[in-house]
């Protein structure tokens, strides 16, 4: 059997890898068998090696680990405490309503990052929060674990991902989260296509959205349903395809549409 290809009459070869069942038939351009049959070889370990990169084809094991360089604040009680002041909470993708499992919690380390990654994360009903500071002054971009050293995991274990916000955010040290700060996105372990980034606030009630200036784009917000929301009370889903990398974001809070004070930040995504 002979081949058209561009005007040039080729005869294919056939190679087999792994087995007779999976033979593959490509040109033979001028190559001898053996040179054909590395080319194939070379391509299929070019697939290989970006699915292999592909987070959505790792396991959360196989993730580079990163270990936090200290316990800022590590608390769990049955009183509930007055709710934060802070109305960014989070940004997460993936699903939100499943259980979580805290050995798979990750996020995504952008170039350009500071010294330092600041995780925080707080449950729904305010009876954790937690504060942990990474050295990622060393670290390449890229996806990692984090590890999550808490003493209350048992307690963490019966929460959803919709019932605990996780705000990662990259600067030089924890301090304060400020205007125009970096900030991550977290995942509880599924990477894959993400269709939206959840953001996590604490509107105290108030109407919001969230303005991405670059696109011009708009999303309302959402009131979370459910009668206990002390540490945050609002969700809103943003389309990921219409962020970039990174992009700048602004969230609103409207009181019988007056405008409160803004709260712009940046956001960095794979």
């Amino acid at each position: 059997m002979t081949l058209e290809f561009y005007g040039r009459t080729v005869k294919p070869v056939r190679l087999s890898i792994w087995d007779h069942s999976t033979a593959l038939s490509i040109p033979n351009w001028g190559k001898t068998p053996m040179k054909a049959a590395g080319s194939v070889l070379a391509l299929a370990g070019m697939v290989m090696t970006l699915i292999a990169s592909s987070p959505a084809q790792q396991s959360q094991s196989t993730l580079p680990a990163l270990q936090p360089k200290r316990v800022v604040q590590d608390h769990f009680t049955d009183i509930i405490p007055v709710a934060s002041t802070n109305v960014l909470e989070g940004a997460l993708v993936g699903a939100s309503d499943l259980k979580i499992v805290l050995d798979q919690l990750s996020t995504y380390v952008p170039d350009g990052h500071g010294q330092a990654m600041c995780l925080q994360v707080a449950s729904r009903d305010g009876r954790y929060i937690g504060r942990f500071e990474y050295d990622i002054s060393s670290q390449h971009s890229g996806y990692y674990g984090l590890v999550l050293a808490t003493q209350w995991k048992s307690q963490l274990a019966s929460y959803r991902a919709s019932e605990l916000a996780v705000l990662v955010v990259f600067k030089n040290d924890c301090s304060f989260l400020l205007p125009n700060d970096l900030v991550g996105v977290a995942s509880w372990g599924d990477w894959s296509e993400p269709s939206h980034v959840t953001l996590f606030l604490n509107a105290t009630r108030l109407d919001s959205r969230v303005f991405i200036p670059d696109e011009g784009r708009v999303y309302d917000c959402d009131l979370i349903d459910s009668p206990v929301k002390t540490a945050f009370d609002t969700k809103c889903q943003v389309i990921f395809s219409s962020l970039q990398r990174p992009s700048r974001l602004t969230v609103r809070l409207y009181r019988f549409e007056s405008l409160q004070p803004e709260v712009p930040f940046r956001i960095a995504i794979p």
